[in-house]
């Protein structure tokens, strides 16, 4: 490579991590700054008084989110440990089918087991009235922390069975031959590997729960939570100042959360994965009680998650008369007459939010994983890149409002500030996820491209996209299904004439039209589901292309 071509590669290379850093100070610090220095803001004057407000009005606040948290946290982790193990030790066949039934929980909207818990259990709930004759007040904390324990479990056990996949068969084997019973092999290998991952699990779990607004608004009655206060402090006090001094405590919490969450994933960097799922050779039978209790408590969850989906289509499609349900089409009518922009925009934004991000993940993680030693900038970058990930969805959504709302960079009202926020809302798992796809790659690979005359451009495009195009079209459908369902950061963002559906849902579900929320979330499901499969099938064309 001559001496001219290596300054044009530096140029083009700086040129790019340039924009990089121009575009994550702008979109992530710059708002992350300005909700910090409006927390300090009092009539134009900087002053303390919103901290010592908040902390005198709100103490009992803290105190449920903190008491819901550890205690949504404690049950999701334990059952998220259960139905991962349940999941592992099934066949091929019927762990797919098992995983599709998480997954599906996992991309839903994030209401709908609020709303089918209303449904199934409420004052009029099909199971609570209709069969047993009760008529229950399922507004309380136990409902909060019932409906977050089923909402946040799946993405646990996700993470969970991909942790089980790693473990050395090795290990596995040699307890079995020496004789070790498969509760010992359970007791003593397996669920001592899966230690730090269930700590992770759990400190995650914590922080999605003091941070969640929808469900507390929606099932928790008078039983209020810091974030569902933080939400009427803004929807209904407009209250900003008030709201960024609680959106800087939640954040508290969060951040020392964040800390120890990375310090603890890191253990995991140079795991080996086995190249089989060894775990299914621990058959369920083997395990006496414990299988039994593993057993049962799974396919309970796998029942629950199927009976809400089964009650959302369900009230979309009957309605109760004379004390039995029958058929209607009343409700698909009034969608038919409901004005399909809302939908259209969700969908427009969630594709253009699946490939940019995507997009931008793959630069940066290029330029993080293999020009890390020289470019030590994008170390910082990387830091930068994970504050959305770990402060509350409503700061980030309100920082943006405090950041862009004046010129020259006016972007309150369009569809550049909500797109933009999703964007850089969704980054970090997705910059992670395509960090994890270029690590797979083989340095040999790479610097085989370079010796042989490749450019930076060329090892990105021709090398490592087609060696991680499986792992791109999961990441691109990670962020459609999360710009569809995405509610907490882009709540304060959206103007009237341009929502979106999910807030169609959620609007549906708080003045209680229970059987319209239905026909909102069957849809919403649907969509992402098609998409889902449009994702597979260009995968499996490019396999066969292949």
């Amino acid at each position: 490579m001559t001496r001219l071509q290596k300054i044009k590669n530096n140029f083009i290379n700086c040129l790019i991590a340039g924009a990089l850093v121009a575009s994550v100070l702008i979109f992530v610090l710059y708002p992350f700054m300005c909700m910090l220095v409006r927390s300090f803001h009092i009539n134009g004057f900087f002053s303390f008084d919103n901290y010592v407000n908040v902390i005198a009005k709100y103490k009992s606040q803290m105190l449920n989110s903190i008491y819901v948290g550890i205690i949504a946290s404690i049950l999701t982790s334990i059952l998220s440990v259960i139905v991962s193990i349940f999941i592992s030790m099934r066949g091929k066949i019927l762990k797919e089918l098992l995983t599709l039934i998480i997954l599906l929980a996992f991309v839903s909207p994030p209401f709908v087991s609020s709303l089918s818990y209303l449904i199934l259990y409420g004052r009029r709930g099909i199971i609570s009235y209709g069969l047993l004759g009760l008529s229950l007040n399922p507004y309380n904390k136990y409902g909060i922390i019932l409906m977050q324990i089923i909402s946040f479990a799946p993405l646990n056990i996700i993470y969970l069975i991909s942790l089980i996949k790693k473990i050395d068969k090795s290990i596995i084997n040699s307890a079995i031959d020496l004789g070790a019973k498969g509760s010992s092999v359970l007791n003593d290998v397996v669920l001592p590997f899966m230690k730090n991952g269930i700590l992770i699990t759990f400190v995650l779990t914590f922080v999605r729960s003091i941070c969640d607004f929808a469900t507390p608004t929606i099932v928790g009655g008078r039983y209020s939570t810091f974030s569902s206060e933080i939400y009427m402090q803004i929807v209904g006090f407009s209250n900003i100042d008030i709201a960024a001094a609680m959106n800087v405590v939640l954040m508290v919490p969060s951040f020392l959360i964040f800390i120890i969450y990375i310090k603890m994933i890191n253990k995991y960097e140079n795991t080996t994965i086995s190249r089989t799922n060894i775990i299914n050779k621990l058959y369920l039978k083997k395990l006496g009680i414990e299988g039994f209790i593993i057993s049962l408590i799974s396919l309970l969850y796998l029942l629950i998650i199927l009976m809400q989906y089964i009650a959302i289509f369900f009230y979309a499609l009957f309605k109760r008369s004379e004390g039995v349900y029958v058929f209607t089409s009343e409700y698909i009518e009034k969608f038919y007459k409901y004005d399909f922009s809302s939908l259209i925009r969700s969908i427009v934004y969630a594709v253009i939010v699946s490939f940019v991000c995507v997009t931008f993940a793959i630069i940066f993680s290029y330029m993080n994983s293999m020009l890390k030693k020289k470019y030590k900038l994008t170390n910082i970058l990387s830091i930068i890149i994970m504050i959305p990930f770990m402060i509350p969805g409503t700061y980030f959504g309100l920082s943006y409002i405090l950041a862009f709302n004046k010129s020259p960079m006016k972007l309150t009202g369009t569809a550049i500030i909500v797109i933009t926020n999703i964007i850089f809302k969704q980054l970090p798992i997705t910059t992670k996820m395509c960090e994890g796809a270029f690590a797979q790659i083989p340095n040999e690979l790479i610097n085989s491209c370079l010796d042989l005359g490749g450019k930076n451009h060329n090892v990105l495009i021709d090398v490592i996209i087609p060696k991680i195009k499986n792992v791109l079209s999961s990441v691109v459908l990670y962020n459609f299904n999360g710009a569809m369902t995405t509610a907490g950061s882009i709540l304060f963002l959206i103007t009237p004439g341009k929502n979106l559906a999910v807030f169609d849902l959620f609007d549906s579900i708080y003045i209680g039209e229970y059987h319209e929320a239905c026909v909102f979330a069957s849809m919403i499901i649907l969509v992402v589901i098609v998409f889902s499969l449009i994702m597979r099938l260009i995968e499996r064309e490019k396999v066969n292309v292949v």
